[in-house]
């Protein structure tokens, strides 16, 4: 009787504890659902921008304000810019290889000394920068198809347009005979500046009027001589001249187109000094009397200029 109570008693608790274990389960799991519920769902990444939020970035500070993370430049191109700054002191090109040559040529200024590029650069690209720096318009078919060859003429025929005799230093022109000598096979002038004439001095009232007006010496217009620069120009094949001034406007003056005689005369010296010219092209304001004397001066006659190459030489008339 005792031993049925006690089993009894434990199949009772068992019970007990069953049912405890499954109300404590069924908790477990209402709980667990209402806790995922509870919780929000996770935020989506957005986009990276590191100007949304400067303090959020990882940032490296240097001390150096000038501080950067560009890539240090090639030994080589630090040795091309340092020969480019010092250049027109220390003019290194030749001894360059080719590729680091062109490098060089692309950034040297156009604005160097001829004495420093005239004989050492030959690079078309150049003297192509060079013109179009000093002159907007360029007819390069007019001078042999060759841009060194184009700003050589170019300048020395513009040094001869403003060339003042009397005032202007003959060496402005014949110190770049060395430069350009090789480079210059047609020379196109069509202006020459008269020397400057000053008013007469006032005359007193005690001096005598014994002399005639037609005594006084009349002041010299002849223009720049030609001869020495000729001379020197060992490739010279075309000599195209105009005696004149032009754009004078509200000054003209009979004077400032006139062609002496002793610009005859030197003309006549220039073209014989010249012995690669082939098509000389000359002024003749008087037909009849510069005509003579300008055919006078050839003493023998130019082989070149003779009767069987005569329409090579031109007159403007």
């Amino acid at each position: 009787m005792q031993e049925t109570g006690t089993a009894s008693s434990r199949s009772r608790s068992i019970i007990s504890t069953q049912s405890r274990a499954s109300s404590l389960g069924q908790g477990l799991a209402s709980g667990s659902r209402v806790s995922k519920s509870s919780i929000p769902a996770p935020l989506k990444a957005k986009s990276l921008n590191p100007g949304a939020s400067v303090h959020r970035m990882r940032r490296i500070i240097a001390e150096d304000a000038e501080w950067s993370l560009a890539i240090v430049p090639l030994l080589t191109e630090l040795c091309i810019r340092h020969i480019v700054k010092n250049f027109q002191n220390n003019p290194i090109l030749k001894q360059l290889p080719a590729r680091h040559q062109q490098k060089v040529l692309n950034n040297l200024s156009p604005d160097l000394p001829l004495a420093v590029t005239a004989n050492l650069i030959d690079d078309e690209n150049y003297w192509h920068r060079c013109c179009v720096q000093r002159w907007p318009v360029c007819h390069l078919d007019c001078h042999g198809g060759s841009w060194k060859c184009t700003f050589f003429e170019k300048h020395l025929e513009n040094l001869i347009k403003h060339f003042i005799p009397g005032t202007t230093d003959p060496a402005v022109i014949l110190d770049l005979l060395p430069l350009c000598r090789n480079y210059v096979h047609r020379i196109r002038v069509d202006q020459f500046l008269p020397p400057v004439q000053l008013p007469p001095p006032p005359h007193s009232g005690d001096q005598s009027d014994s002399g005639s007006e037609g005594e006084m010496e009349e002041p010299t217009m002849d223009h720049y001589q030609l001869g020495d620069l000729v001379a020197g120009l060992s490739q010279l094949v075309e000599l195209d001249l105009v005696y004149g001034v032009k754009d004078c406007g509200m000054n003209f003056e009979w004077n400032l187109f006139l062609f002496t005689y002793r610009d005859c005369h030197s003309l006549a010296a220039t073209i014989k000094a010249c012995h690669t010219l082939k098509v000389p092209t000359v002024p003749q304001p008087s037909p009849i009397f510069y005509s003579q004397h300008l055919s006078d001066s050839f003493s023998p006659p130019l082989p070149w200029l003779s009767s069987s190459s005569s329409p090579h030489f031109l007159i403007h008339r």
